[in-house]
This record gives structure tokens, sequence and C-alpha cells, in this order.
């Protein structure tokens, strides 16, 4: 049913559209989908996200905490798709990821430190909203302000080879 909204191509053809899935949703629904999804929306380049972090903190069943296998999908949908774009979501990538992440054939990476909206404090905010006192608010307000600032994230991911999107903001 939501599929009519993200066919945006017609419209603005000369737009860069860039897909975006999680990396649990790549493993679970396999690169051979996730290839004609993009193919169907017309997306010039696939990202896919890390965010274990909020997977830890999000209220009830929308949590996805599970990352088991998540490095092989990154790696076979990598071979298969031409443009893809590893991203973090606020909470910075550290060097031994990004060197996991390039051996696994990635080769652009947006860091996404800390220092720019903290989506796990926006995670606990609506956990907290859902039961106050809930495990999911108490520890997404402990982890709100935790990861690697963005500039270190960026020098770390800056010594393999990929290249480098560095967003999150810069505090100082």
């Amino acid at each position: 049913r939501a599929r009519a909204s993200f066919m945006v191509k017609e419209r603005t053809p000369d737009v860069f559209l860039i897909a975006n899935i999680g990396v649990n949703q790549l493993r679970d629904l396999g690169v051979e989908r996730v290839e004609r999804l993009c193919a169907d929306v017309g997306a010039d380049a696939l990202a896919v996200h890390l965010n274990p972090a909020m997977e830890l903190i999000q209220p009830g069943r929308e949590a996805d905490s599970d990352f088991s296998g998540g490095l092989s999908a990154l790696r076979e949908v990598t071979e298969a798709l031409d443009h893809v774009i590893v991203k973090e979501c606020g909470c910075g990538i550290s060097r031994s990821v990004a060197e996991r992440l390039s051996a696994a054939g990635v080769k652009n990476v947006d860091v996404s430190g800390v220092g720019g909206t903290s989506w796990v404090k926006l995670e606990a905010m609506r956990a907290r909203e859902e039961r106050e006192y809930s495990r999911e608010a108490r520890l997404g307000m402990l982890l709100a302000d935790w990861g690697i600032p963005t500039a270190a994230a960026t020098w770390h991911a800056a010594q393999t080879p990929m290249r480098v999107i560095s967003s999150g903001g810069i505090t100082d």
C-alpha cells in the first residue's frame, strides 16, 4: 500500500534517491528482495542503517535487537548493488567496526556520531510515553548521549579504504 508513496522518480528524475533499510530487515528480507525494492522505486543507492542502541530501547514489539547475520547480509548486498552506504544513527562507528565493515566489502560509511540529534533519546521519550518507568525508557535515558563523537568516528573510519560521510553533529 505504501509503495506508491516511494515512487518519486517520475516527477523528479534528476534527484539522487537513496533507499533506506535496517540491517536486520536486510537480513530478514534477503538481498534479492531488497534489490527488487530498490529497482521498483528507482533508487540510485541503498543506505543500510545500523542502530543497535535504538533497537535496545524501542518499546515493545518494535525492537529487533538480534543482529546475527548482519555482517553477512552486508557482504551480500555490497556484492549485488553498486552503491551501498552503511550508516549509524547517532552513536558513531568505532575503528574495529569500520575495519570489519571494510573487510566485508563496504565502500561507503556514514559514521553519524554523537553530537547531533540523539535518536536514542527520542526513542527513550517514546518508550516513557508508553510506560514511564519501563526498562526501555530508563536505559534510553542512560544511553541518550552515549557513543563515539562524530569527529572521532570520522577519524576511525578514515583509517580504512572506505569513503566516509560524516554526520551527527559536532558540538565543540
